[in-house]
Parts: structure tokens; C-alpha cells; sequence
């Protein structure tokens, strides 16, 4: 593919192609600025491909009010995003212009019909394509230059060509993304290059991840990979109610995403009862087998039987509870209510569904331009802020890209 373009025709690069880098890029197409995604990978929407491999949550269906409160990053105006590029507009950008059904779930999630990322990239990237967006694969940004004008260099990553190619650009938008899900011991050359330029980048860690804890042996082949249903977690963070998963290191799920933290947490085995009404469902279960002159169960064992503890909490209340806990009916009760679990550490960025950490937010004008770096832009997850899992993260990056894309429109892009 021809890299080069005449002076008088140069278009906007955009290097990453995120939800982000696309919002952006689809912006200025549709205003009829030219657009060049650059991409390191081979194909288009790799993390996204990856986070919506077994259901796309795109956004969430509450008041803006609530919503702002779910982000963590000083330094952006979350009403101000969230109000000119929301939910309401992503979803009917996805409607209209990708021809995609989209609907919202029991947990007030949104969703496209599908259930996968794989429509969504490829119905973008052909809209792109109409609108005339270039994309050239296989190419990682080493570095850029803002004086004169805005260039950046690239090198190409197919075997066997590694040829290094300088483009000329109207402005370059950053969507690079975050430090999640990439491969083990491979080198991410981005935080260089901007630091190479005195940007300022806070290290990253995982966010919305698993936790390691260091189960007994005898709960690890009880219960792994057992669901832990209708439960309450709490930290010191907060607390949610929903389902975590039990597997060989640790912890999954949503509440543990959110709230979860090093050190000692609780788990609320079972939410819907107040220790009274479960002693007293206990105790009335006991008074029934009686009458029948049935077995005169241990303490443990008539929790178990009668508290409707599912598998995995029933597990968890063995092997975490010690002798004299599982022979007291109130003091186990008081595990089933308050059962403390140590998380020993987080996943890996490997293994983590987002992070947190990136260029400092101090860096960025209002419109998300570097303000040591004229002409060049960052947005996504390659900034110094989080949010929680269930469409917060990619309504995030869109709302990003569609105020750059504006912003840029605008003005014209003239640099």
C-alpha cells in the first residue's frame, strides 16, 4: 500500500485502531477530513475483538448523574463527555450507520444483538472504507516529530520488512491503549516515545482484574471453577452484589472488579437473610427434622443442608472456617454473613481486562491535545483513568474520540 500523500491532501493519522481511534477517525470522516489509521497489529480492534470474544457490553443505561461517579481520573470532565457523546448517541451511531440491533439486558447493560465484537469491528471498518479511511496494518509507531509540522515515523513489523517510513500529517491522534491483554515479555514501544518528548506517564496496573488468593488444596479441587451466586463483596472500597467465580489463583467477577483491593475483603454468603432471620430458618429447620426424630446435625453440617448455600459458598465456609468455627451454630452463621478472604495480589496486566495508569492527564488541553507536543492528540486507554466493567469502558473511549474528532473538524485540523 502507498504510504505517501501529497502536501496538499494530508490527512489525519490516527495511530491504534480502539473504539477511541475509530470514534475519532469516524468524525472526521464523515466531516470529509482525510484519515489514515496506522495499526500494529495485523488486523483492526485486536483488544476490543478480545474483550467482546463472549459478549460486548457497549454501554450502560443510567442517569449521568450516577454515571460520572464511576470515573477515576482527574482532570476530565466526565458530564461534559458523557453529554455530548452518550450513550443515546453511540447506540444510534451504531443503529444507523453500522446497521447493527443492539438491545439492553436485565443488568441494565447494553449490548449489540450478536453478543460478539466481531460485527461491530468489521460493519465499522467497511463504513470507514465508504467514507474513504485508509488503514495500513503491521506498522508501530517509534516516534514523531511537531516542528515543523506533525510527522511520524513508523516501522514496519512483517517479517522480513522492517523498513522505517516518516508521514506527514495534519494532526496525529494517539489511541495506543492501555498496558492490558498484550503478550507476555512483549516490548510496548509507545510509553518510550512519549516520554522521549518529556510526557509524563503514570506506570501502569492492572485494573478491573482478577485477584490471587492462597486457597487451601482442599478447596482449590472442591470448588474450582464453581460460581459463587448471589453473594455480597465488600472492601474497604465499597461493596457490590452479584457472582464471582472460584478458579486455582483466585477470584473473578464483576464485584471483585470493582471494589477489590490487597489486604483482608468480606464475603456476604448469603445477602437476602439478616443473621436473626437465618439463625431462625436454621433453627426451624432443625425443629423439623426432630419431629421426624431425624439425625441431630453438626453445626456445619446443618448450614450446608438448610441455609441454601450454593456449591461454591458451601465450600468456601468449609476450608475458610477453622474447627471451633464449624462447631459453633453463631459463630459460623456469623462467617456465612461476614466470611473474610485475603487477596494476596492483583493479575497480571496480562490477564486484566483494562489498567490503569498512562499519560498524566496534567499533559492534555481540554480538547486532549499534548500541550508540549502541538498537533498530536491522546485519547483512550492510553490515559492516566479507570472505570469500572459493563460498557463504562468503551462508552469512555468513544465519548473521547467523538469530542477529538469534533474538535479537529472544527478547527479544520490546519497545523
Amino acid at each position: 500500500m502507498d504510504l505517501n500523500f501529497t502536501e496538499k491532501n494530508l490527512p489525519v493519522i490516527i495511530v491504534g485502531t480502539g473504539p477511541a481511534g475509530l470514534m475519532a477517525g469516524t468524525v472526521l470522516a464523515q466531516n470529509r477530513v482525510p484519515v489514515k489509521f496506522i495499526e500494529r497489529h495485523a488486523g483492526v480492534g485486536r483488544k476490543l475483538l478480545i474483550a467482546g470474544s463472549s459478549g460486548l457490553n457497549i454501554s450502560f443505561s443510567e442517569p449521568i448523574e450516577k454515571a460520572v461517579t464511576r470515573y477515576r481520573g482527574d482532570g476530565l470532565d466526565w458530564r461534559q463527555l458523557l453529554s455530548s457523546f452518550g450513550t443515546e448517541q453511540w447506540l444510534h451511531f451504531i443503529r444507523t450507520h453500522l446497521n447493527l440491533e443492539t438491545f439492553e439486558g436485565t443488568s441494565r447493560r447494553h449490548f449489540v444483538k450478536e453478543m460478539k465484537a466481531s460485527g461491530l469491528v468489521k460493519s465499522w471498518v467497511s463504513y470507514l472504507k465508504e467514507l474513504g479511511a485508509e488503514f495500513v496494518l503491521d506498522h508501530e509507531l517509534i516516534g514523531f516529530e511537531c516542528v515543523p509540522g506533525v510527522t511520524v515515523k513508523l516501522q514496519s513489523k512483517l517479517p522480513l520488512q522492517r523498513e522505517i517510513v516518516e508521514l506527514k500529517a495534519r494532526a496525529v491522534v494517539l489511541a495506543l491503549g492501555g498496558a492490558s491483554w498484550e503478550f507476555k515479555n512483549q516490548e510496548v514501544r509507545w510509553p518510550k516515545v512519549l516520554q522521549e518528548k518529556g510526557i509524563e506517564l503514570v506506570p501502569f496496573e492492572s485494573s478491573n482484574c482478577g485477584f490471587l488468593v492462597d486457597w487451601p488444596e482442599g478447596l482449590k479441587k472442591e470448588a474450582e471453577g464453581k460460581p459463587l451466586k448471589n453473594i455480597v463483596f465488600e472492601s474497604s472500597r465499597g461493596t457490590c452484589a452479584g457472582e464471582l467465580m472460584i478458579t486455582n489463583y483466585g477470584l473473578e467477577g464483576t464485584p471483585i472488579y470493582s471494589y477489590g483491593e490487597v489486604g483482608e475483603c468480606y464475603l456476604d454468603l448469603k445477602p437476602g437473610l439478616t443473621k436473626q432471620k437465618l439463625t431462625e430458618k436454621l433453627n426451624e429447620k432443625l425443629n423439623e427434622k426432630l419431629a421426624r426424630k431425624a439425625e441431630n446435625l453438626s453445626p456445619i453440617r446443618r448450614v450446608q443442608k438448610s441455609a441454601g448455600l450454593c456449591e461454591a459458598s458451601q465450600a468456601l465456609l468449609y476450608h475458610l472456617t477453622d474447627a471451633a468455627d464449624r462447631a459453633d451454630l453463631d459463630r459460623l452463621i456469623d462467617k456465612v454473613k461476614r466470611l473474610p478472604v485475603s487477596l494476596v495480589a492483583k493479575q497480571s496486566l496480562e490477564f486484566a481486562i483494562s489498567s490503569q495508569g498512562g499519560v498524566k492527564l496534567s499533559e492534555l488541553s481540554s480538547d486532549f491535545e499534548l500541550a508540549k507536543c502541538p498537533g498530536v492528540y491522546a485519547i483512550g486507554e492510553m490515559l492516566d483513568w479507570d472505570t469500572i466493567t459493563g460498557g463504562y469502558l468503551i462508552q469512555a473511549c468513544v465519548s473521547q474520540g467523538a469530542w477529538v474528532g469534533s474538535a479537529l473538524a472544527r478547527n479544520r485540523v490546519m497545523y
